[in-house]
């Protein structure tokens, strides 16, 4: 892939990261038991995001046309990704699983007759067309940070 879609890529979903985590940061910091450790300052809060974005670039959640094509145990990976590496979220939010893999949170809220919000994101890709790994700058799911982009 060019180095620009990458470089985009992953632009938008930094930005998006950056939003999240921002927003994540308002809510529970003010919620914060006198115990729980600080908020890491923002260039260590970004570099744990890449290094969370590098780590779930490399499972392999490959989604296919022929949905019985599609290997199943990737999606279970970043499943417990997702558990592992975001525990206070699990402990937080509601979680339910949709149509076998779909992941759905539910965040209440202190004022339930406040406007809803969504946040949206997939956990699925589209795989390497075979004959194209050359084409790489790096290996598809390889989570490679070549400090570029």
């Amino acid at each position: 892939m060019s180095g620009t879609k990458k470089g985009l890529g992953l632009v938008a979903g930094a930005g998006l990261g950056a939003a999240a985590a921002a927003a994540l940061r308002r809510r529970w910091g003010a919620r914060r038991p006198p115990s729980a450790p600080e908020a890491p300052s923002v260039g260590e809060a970004g570099r744990v995001f890449l290094d969370h974005l590098a780590e779930a670039v490399r499972i392999p959640t490959v989604s296919r046309e022929d949905r019985s094509q599609i290997d199943r145990v990737p999606f279970d990976e970043f499943h417990a990704f997702l558990a592992r590496t975001y525990p206070r979220v699990h402990q937080e939010l509601t979680r339910e699983v949709v149509a076998g893999y779909s992941l759905l949170y539910t965040w209440e809220g202190a004022d339930p007759g406040a406007p809803a919000v969504l946040l949206m994101g997939h956990l699925d890709v589209v795989g390497v067309e075979p004959g194209t790994e050359g084409a790489w700058d790096h290996p598809p799911f390889s989570g490679e940070r070549d400090d570029e982009y």
